[in-house]
């Protein structure tokens, strides 16, 4: 879905070439294949992958990710995704200061999801 550069060093004089792909499932798991057509897709064109899902991933899949000698594949699935937004405070903030249950934050969505400035007064909640 994507590609880019990522600085490998201090002052991004040494950059490493990376893509990335984000799967929308709503039932069952992201297989081997997907994975290995992934790697196709990417290969001579970058050095690493991000695969992203809401769904999660096979074992096949997970073991195809990390195969020795071929493109690593980082593998994030919903959880572990919105585990990194909370931790960074990403578009997430706990729900109040006597939990660790993580909400939304329309402020940090508002200018994707509506980018005239209007408020949707949308809100989620995550466990």
């Amino acid at each position: 879905d994507g590609e880019g550069l990522f600085p490998v060093d201090r002052y991004a004089l040494v950059k490493m070439r990376f893509a990335w792909q984000c799967k929308r499932f709503k039932e069952g798991n992201v297989g081997s294949k997907d994975i290995r057509d992934f790697r196709g897709a990417i290969d001579g064109r970058a050095q690493y992958g991000l695969f992203f899902t809401t769904s999660g991933f096979t074992l096949n899949a997970i073991s195809e990710a990390a195969r020795a000698g071929a493109i690593p594949i980082e593998l994030v699935d919903l959880q572990s995704l919105i585990n990194l937004m909370g931790a960074n405070g990403i578009g997430l903030k706990k729900k109040n200061n006597d939990s660790d249950e993580l909400q939304s934050d329309p402020t940090f969505f508002e200018e994707y999801m509506n980018p005239k400035g209007q408020s949707t007064g949308h809100q989620l909640t995550l466990n």
